[in-house]
């Protein structure tokens, strides 16, 4: 009698997490340098330091286009170097970002939840609007939630260490810190891993072990992201933008909460009520998750929350 020689159960997931990553491969690159159509202002001012990267322009920030972080230019430089000041190598900087978006997200639900939910999200993520969208943009917006992701993912996996994992510990310090490198918001993200070690040490009861790993992760971060913030510190003028974005909390410091409040209502809405009206970067007015995925996210908040008090 022949035996039937089957692969191990465990070999599943890594085949479909390859052919999502394939298939989000190739909705990213089909016809990548013609949809979307034209070029932005921003792409263009990514193409123009990036290409300024390769012929020996170095900085910490790039005062162009309202004042930027640096490191999506890095990233289009080295694709620059290889072919030339083009769009399609631009938003093939994207493109790599988007499928580490997907990739290190995978890692971290699978670890956090399980093999089914991993694949589900990361199907998700590949097919997704938004996800497809920024990843199709030359922005350097898309770099963040890559390294973002891939930090939380390398800081579970340390968390969950049954003996002290104080190297990856600072390897997701230097992640996180990496992140300041990339967009604005990373300068409030970083709260998330010290909430998560706090929640980690209510539910588990043992603050000795889980705050000298997630310490060393904050000393790391700020290590790496301290040569940006003390030139920018040093060089206020330079963010434009953030000046401008500010605008409504200098309200609020003065006793006029209505901008900030505005705002807020404006950013809650676009989850599940009206997006961006502006073409160029969504179909005019959809919110993030239309139908029923935005009620999927309200009771998937609402299950979070329970278990999270549950599990307290």
């Amino acid at each position: 009698m022949t035996a039937v020689v089957r692969p191990p159960r465990s070999l599943a997931p890594r085949a479909w997490i390859v052919l999502i990553l394939l298939v989000a491969a190739a909705l990213r690159l089909a016809a990548l340098g013609d949809a979307p159509p034209g070029m932005t202002h921003d792409e263009a001012d990514h193409g123009l330091t990036a290409w300024s990267i390769v012929n020996g322009a170095r900085a910490l920030y790039f005062p162009i286009g309202y004042g930027r972080e640096p490191l999506y230019d890095y990233a289009t430089a080295v694709v620059m170097r290889a072919t030339g000041p083009t769009l399609l190598a631009a938003r093939l900087t994207a493109v790599y970002f988007g499928l580490l978006l997907i990739a290190a997200t995978y890692a971290w639900a699978r670890r956090a939840f399980g093999a089914p939910v991993a694949l589900l999200t990361a199907a998700g993520l590949a097919a997704g609007f938004w996800p497809l969208m920024t990843a199709r943009q030359a922005l350097r917006s898309i770099a963040l939630p890559a390294l973002f992701a891939l930090a939380v993912a390398v800081f579970w996996r340390a968390m969950a260490a049954r003996r002290p994992a104080l190297l990856l510990f600072a390897l997701a310090g230097g992640l996180l810190g990496l992140t300041f490198y990339t967009y604005i918001p990373a300068r409030v993200m970083w709260l998330a891993l010290p909430l998560l070690a706090v929640y980690e040490w209510l539910r588990r009861r043992r603050a000795g072990r889980t705050w000298r790993g997630p310490l060393l992760t904050l000393l790391v971060a700020a290590a790496v992201a301290a040569p940006l913030l003390l030139y920018l510190a040093a060089h206020p003028q330079l963010e434009v933008r953030v000046g401008e974005l500010s605008a409504p909390l200098r309200a609020a410091a003065g006793g006029d909460f209505g901008p900030l409040l505005a705002n807020a209502t404006a950013s809650l809405r676009l989850f599940t009520i009206e997006g961006d009206q502006t073409w160029r970067y969504n179909l005019p007015g959809r919110p993030f998750l239309p139908g029923p995925l935005g009620w999927l996210f309200y009771a998937g908040l609402l299950l979070a929350g329970w278990l999270a008090v549950a599990g307290l």
